[in-house]
């Protein structure tokens, strides 16, 4: 029979020591209670032996990461360990999570701001072209944190900010677990100035590239990290790329980065995408009407009327971009701007969290779907009944140029009236395998899955479902903070880790 042994005491397999021989009759029942103490206090002692004493993988590890996440790359096993938040199933808001539309809009307009608030206070950095930079930092950090503590920067998406709920969701989670924040602005982005007739593209990293120079010599004996959602994260997976070896970061994250800007514009422009497609234009647009003086007799082959006008990001790029960077026509800049080119020259541990979707849409809005069992059928019309919904939001002229109230309002009642009218035990069913993207903005097809294998620093996170910047999942759903943000704040600390004790 096997043995396990506790310090010199040798016991069986057993926790139970060996019966003892029977008592003489004479025995007292002082005796027999101090022999059961004392056999009681061997068991206890070899159980907490036990379970002190290291013990080889078990199958239970392979719990981690749940069933519903998919995980990918060449730094698995390295990194997978450390994110504890995995152990748990994927669970989407119900409602807010059965349409990639719904937690879309709904996480743009219902994501509330950090229970914890800061003040930001703002610097702007000089490029060598004369252009301004605006990067925000928490208030009062630099005196409450010490010099080493790690420096995270956040790097918002296309014409966001760092005054977007995602943001500032971000930069508390770091703030909270000790770390330095600084949320990065594109030019124009977050109200910052511009001061030269140029914005930010997809393709140019000298930006990012100088405000990483500028904490590093802020900060000599901290290591830096960063944080990219959607075409921010694109950008930083570019940068990284062109560093390769040489990068300063320490580790990065990228979050919903649609890789490959060829396929993201064919999707964002068919089908229900157009709201987005529409929104993100218009905000554009209003970006440049702020700046319009500056593109004004400059010359060139910029199209102003096309620029204040534009109704879909493709004009706005074909109007101001392309121009200012030199491409000869929007598809090269797409062409030639992807991230999914740069995966394999990355070198330092990266996070990419991407997700998708139960069912698979064709790239004419319509639904492609054989439901393999009757209860199919249910999901697809609860899906359809979704679709209905959000085919309100695409009546109107555009998103953005809706009253602030009226657009997010007009989603909650209609969603409320849709919930009450539905039986919620009808969807505790298996549905078809997801066969396309749940980001109507970053396509998974896009992913660059093989590279990211091949690549001992990455690895890829795959939800069931998510939207775009939506994610509203987790103990802080529906309003809070998105489920990434506790995986991304896991990595970086498992990462920063080993920097210190290397």
């Amino acid at each position: 029979m096997a043995r396990a042994t506790t310090g010199s005491l040798h016991l069986l397999s057993s926790p139970f020591p060996p019966p003892p021989h029977r008592s003489p009759p004479l025995l007292t029942a002082g005796v027999r209670l101090r022999r059961r103490r004392r056999a009681s206090s061997l068991v206890i002692a070899a159980m907490a032996d036990a379970a002190a004493a290291p013990s080889p993988p078990s199958s239970s590890s392979a719990a981690l990461p749940h069933s519903t996440l998919e995980t990918l790359g060449g730094g698995k096993d390295s990194i997978l360990p450390a994110l504890k938040s995995l152990e748990r199933p994927f669970k989407a808001f119900p409602v807010v999570g059965w349409s990639r539309h719904i937690e879309t809009i709904f996480a743009a307009y219902f994501r509330s701001a950090p229970a914890v608030d800061f003040r930001y206070r703002r610097v702007c950095l000089r490029a060598p072209d004369d252009g301004a930079v605006a990067i925000d930092w928490a208030a009062g950090d630099d005196a409450r944190l010490p010099a080493d503590t790690p420096v995270l920067i956040l790097m918002h998406g296309l014409s966001g900010g760092s005054g977007d709920s995602y943001v500032k969701h971000m930069f508390a989670e770091a703030r909270r677990n000790g770390w330095r924040a600084v949320a990065y602005n594109g030019r124009g982005g977050g109200d910052s100035p511009v001061t030269t007739p140029q914005f930010y593209s997809a393709s140019y990293t000298e930006d990012i590239r100088m405000v990483v120079k500028h904490v590093k010599t802020l900060y000599p004996s901290a290591n830096v990290y960063a944080v990219g959602w959607s075409l921010g994260g694109n950008i930083l997976v570019r940068y990284l790329g062109e560093e390769s070896q040489n990068c300063p970061l320490s580790g990065a994250v990228s979050l919903c980065n649609p890789f490959n800007l060829v396929m993201a514009d064919e999707d964002i422009r068919k089908g229900l995408n157009n709201i987005y497609d529409r929104a993100i234009a218009n905000s554009l647009s209003k970006i440049f009407q702020k700046n319009r003086l500056l593109f004004e007799g400059i010359g060139g082959e910029y199209n102003i009327d096309l620029a204040d006008n534009g109704k879909t990001i493709r004009d706005y790029d074909e109007a101001i971009t392309r121009v200012t960077f030199g491409f000869k026509s929007v598809d090269e800049y797409y062409s030639k701007s992807c991230s999914s080119d740069s995966i394999k020259h990355v070198r330092i541990p990266l996070l990419c969290i991407q997700h998708k979707c139960f069912l698979k849409y064709g790239f004419n809005g319509r639904r492609d779907v054989k439901p393999m069992y009757s209860a199919n059928k249910a999901y697809v019309w609860v899906d359809r009944k979704m679709e209905d919904l959000v085919g309100q939001i695409n009546r109107l002229d555009s998103m953005a140029c809706s009253p602030p109230s009226s657009l997010p309002w007009k989603v909650f009642v209609n969603t409320q009236a849709f919930t009450r009218s539905i039986e919620l035990p009808s969807m505790e069913y298996k549905f078809p395998t997801c066969t396309a993207e749940n980001d109507p903005v970053a396509p998974s097809r896009a992913i660059p899955r093989e590279d990211i294998k091949a690549n001992p620093s990455c690895l890829l996170i795959v939800t069931p479902n998510g939207g775009h910047l939506g994610w509203v999942a987790g103990d802080d759903a529906p309003f809070g903070a998105p489920w990434t943000d506790r995986v991304a704040m896991e990595f970086l600390n498992h990462v920063e880790k080993g920097r210190r004790e290397n």
